[in-house]
């Protein structure tokens, strides 16, 4: 007589087929949400910017967007509930294949001597009825940076964003940078080039934001041998191409 399966055998890959599907079905609502532009600036004459959201799935979907002010203390970004941008409307939906319009108003006097981060949170918001059916979702979140900027002149110089009023620096595995500017810089794409001239990724992606007055720090890997005639090189804002950050001696 043959052996008979163990029926518990069956079970395990029936639950782990179903768990599959769940996974399937959640990561595909999850992606349908999209946000549009990834980044905003008000120039001090701008009072009213857009946002659009859309969803790409085949239901409908609810989202949120909240607004946080955006500052850093000791090299970490720190954010806090904030009226000085309103979103309207602040909750919607969105039906399958549409896209909805949000305004962004600006709260406070365009007279700031100073620039001004906020992060504007997207939220998607979870379906009672999905949940109740699967009892599994996953929600996207969005963090779309912000910023009421005043006067950039020099900040840009050829389509190379000016690393004049930038100071880095160099210790113990951690790349430090102070902005002496009145405008943020972004960070991505980092890498180190030693004095043979052999580049070594760190960081391909975003590496994160310095904003103005501010000064922030990363970790550089311990195996990167940083010593005299190497370079750190990142991409600067929206530049093109890689520029050195010159290290304080």
């Amino acid at each position: 007589m043959k052996n008979m399966p163990n029926l518990s055998h069956f079970r395990n890959i029936f639950a782990i087929g179903m768990l599959a599907s769940t996974l399937f079905v959640a990561q595909a609502h999850a992606a349908s949400l999209q946000v549009a532009p990834i980044l905003l600036e008000f120039s001090p004459q701008e009072k009213v910017k857009e946002l659009w959201l859309t969803n790409t799935g085949n239901d409908s979907i609810r989202a949120q967007v909240r607004v946080n002010a955006w500052t850093q203390t000791n090299h970490q970004d720190v954010l806090t509930t904030s009226k000085d941008l309103i979103a309207s409307p602040m909750v919607l939906t969105i039906p399958a294949g549409q896209r909805q319009l949000v305004r962004l108003i600006r709260n406070i006097p365009t007279t700031n001597t100073s620039e001004q981060a906020y992060r504007l949170i997207v939220d998607e918001l979870p379906d009672p009825q999905n949940t109740a059916q699967s009892g599994l979702q996953l929600l996207l979140k969005y963090s779309i940076p912000v910023f009421f900027t005043v006067s950039t002149t020099g900040d840009s110089e050829q389509g190379i964003t000016s690393l004049k009023e930038m100071k880095f620096s160099y210790t113990a595995s951690k790349l430090m940078a102070t902005n002496h500017s009145n405008h943020y810089k972004r960070f991505s794409q980092l890498s180190y080039i030693d004095a043979q001239g052999k580049k070594t990724p760190i960081q391909m992606g975003l590496v994160g934001y310095v904003l103005s007055g501010q000064t922030m720090q990363w970790d550089i890997p311990k195996q990167i041998n940083v010593g005299a005639g190497g370079q750190f090189v990142a991409v600067v804002n929206m530049d093109v191409n890689a520029q050195s950050l010159p290290l304080s001696p």
